[in-house]
């Protein structure tokens, strides 16, 4: 169902319809850059998740028709839904974040050492000028 939300309203081209409008709100620590990391593998879990964020939290936005019979199931769905797409992303990219890292701490130190050579070397070259 595609439309835009309002505060208590879903606009579909042809009507309007009242609506319960459900953010919920998911306590993450941590740099969310991390989320954004598509490891080399892909990443294929799909959906039409739309996420946002602040400094503490994932928000996660849902909605069902305002009638007598609320699907409150759809949005516990939707909830739940949000979660295992966090999980799956964290689980995707930690091995190869893991990997890259422990190659960065062998690989930092003889970039350094390598560079101090040069620097000496440079010294050494403009003492003989």
């Amino acid at each position: 169902m595609d439309g835009s939300h309002f505060v208590g309203e879903v606009v579909f081209t042809d009507r309007t319809y009242q609506a319960w409008v459900v953010t919920f709100g998911i306590p993450y620590t941590g740099n969310l850059d991390y989320l954004c990391y598509i490891p080399r593998s892909g990443f294929t879990m799909g959906g039409t998740l739309e996420l946002t964020y602040d400094r503490q939290f994932v928000y996660v936005k849902t909605w069902t028709l305002d009638r007598p019979e609320k699907d409150i199931q759809k949005i516990a769905a939707k909830r739940d839904e949000a979660i295992a797409f966090l999980q799956k992303k964290v689980a995707d990219i930690t091995p190869e974040l893991e990997a890259f890292n422990q190659a960065l701490a062998r690989e930092v130190p003889a970039l350094i050492g390598s560079l101090k050579k040069k620097y000496q070397q440079d010294k050494d070259a403009l003492a003989n000028l």
